[in-house]
């Protein structure tokens, strides 16, 4: 099931899908949308989303507050120790959830930088098993060729120390390549030995190959640079 679940009156329904979106954007996966799916009734589907939930995050608003459905939900996080509320209006939170740390986002455009909605991330992390970004859906995670540039290439995030070997060897067979080269023009072999064809293949391909890794180790430096930024 869903990492998070929102609880929310349902006059609130546009703002708790603005959240939740915001939510997703950070890799987690929310239950918000209260469609019964055939056959179920409504309290079945609430028990078992909210019961297998890893955090509970309540929105307070002027209708919310006076929700017995939210307060129930609300309960059942608080019980568990996986509440995590947020005002969405300039209200007091009900008897019993006026203790627990709050996250404003009375004035929240949907911005990550908002200390607000920061606060409501960092209280999320604490609760949900993998952090935002590194457990993403299926179909948000990067592709296998940004991962490789991101985790294997010099100039991403785990740095380029790891992989000076790598280099120092790629350029010790060209070396070797070409030193044997060099020895068969100026000894003058007539007719060139049979491995003349091949060998310069292998160099030309060499050369290619070793352009394309800087032209991707300069486009991973790029990526890490614009990820740390987005961090």
């Amino acid at each position: 099931m869903a990492d998070i679940f929102i609880s929310y009156a349902s006059e609130d329904r546009s703002r708790a899908e603005t959240i939740a979106k915001a939510l997703e954007d950070q890799g987690w996966s929310v239950w918000w949308d209260r469609t019964i799916p055939p056959g179920k009734t409504f309290d079945q589907v609430i028990e078992e989303a909210i019961t297998t939930a890893s955090c509970v995050v309540v929105l307070w608003s002027k209708k919310s507050i006076k929700s017995d459905w939210v307060k129930e939900e609300s309960t059942i996080g608080k019980k568990r120790k996986i509440l995590v509320p947020a005002k969405i209006e300039s209200i007091e939170p009900p008897i019993g959830f006026s203790m627990i740390q709050t996250a404003d986002l009375t004035d929240w455009k949907a911005e990550t930088s908002h200390a607000g909605f920061q606060k409501l991330l960092s209280a999320i992390s604490d609760l949900v098993v993998h952090p935002p970004l590194d457990a993403q859906p299926e179909d948000r995670k990067p592709s296998l060729l940004r991962r490789m540039l991101l985790l294997y290439l010099p100039g991403s995030r785990k740095g380029w120390i790891l992989h000076v070997p790598f280099y120092i060897l790629f350029g010790l067979i060209i070396l070797l390549w070409f030193v044997v080269l060099m020895a068969a023009v100026i000894n003058k072999y007539d007719p060139p030995p049979r491995y003349d064809i091949p060998m310069l293949t292998f160099i030309f391909i060499s050369v290619l190959a070793f352009i394309l890794l800087i032209s991707l180790q300069r486009f991973a430096s790029e990526v890490g640079h614009i990820e740390s930024k987005e961090e």
